[in-house]
């Protein structure tokens, strides 16, 4: 993909493990966050990277501190709503949206299937979304 839309720029990988798992625990504003986030982002900037695309829908919650921590002159592309976006497109061109209006669309559900991290889970997501979530412990079989 990069040979094909790439050609007069240099693109920089960096994995960055431990950031989903952050994220997922809710520690987005965590010094350990933080620290990672330098750790990866540091080395890219000494190589002179204006720009950083987000390659993890998780990354988008670390957005704002991603950007403190490499500075007002790098951008930062987030990619997460143009995939949502065409979520919707492929819902709709399949007749799989809800056309009832947002004052009645269903609430949103989060499951899990350890009863022990029901309130957790529940603040994360609400956090995460910032709408009222139900959580609700499911047992698969």
């Amino acid at each position: 993909m990069l040979e094909r839309f790439v050609r007069d720029a240099a693109v920089l990988t960096q994995t960055c493990p431990g950031l989903v798992e952050l994220v997922e625990k809710g520690e987005r504003d965590s010094a350990r966050a933080s620290a990672l986030l330098l750790r990866y982002v540091q080395p890219l900037l000494e190589r002179g990277v204006d720009t950083l695309v987000l390659s993890c829908t998780h990354y988008s919650f670390l957005k704002k501190q991603l950007q403190h921590v490499a500075g007002p002159g790098v951008t930062i592309i987030d990619p997460a709503p143009a995939i949502a976006e065409q979520v919707i497109r492929v819902l709709s061109a399949n007749g799989l949206t809800r056309s009832a209006p947002a004052e009645t669309a269903a609430p949103i559900v989060v499951c899990t299937t350890d009863r022990s991290l029901k309130a957790r889970v529940s603040a994360q997501a609400q956090a995460l979304l910032d709408e009222p979530v139900q959580v609700r412990a499911v047992k698969l079989t």
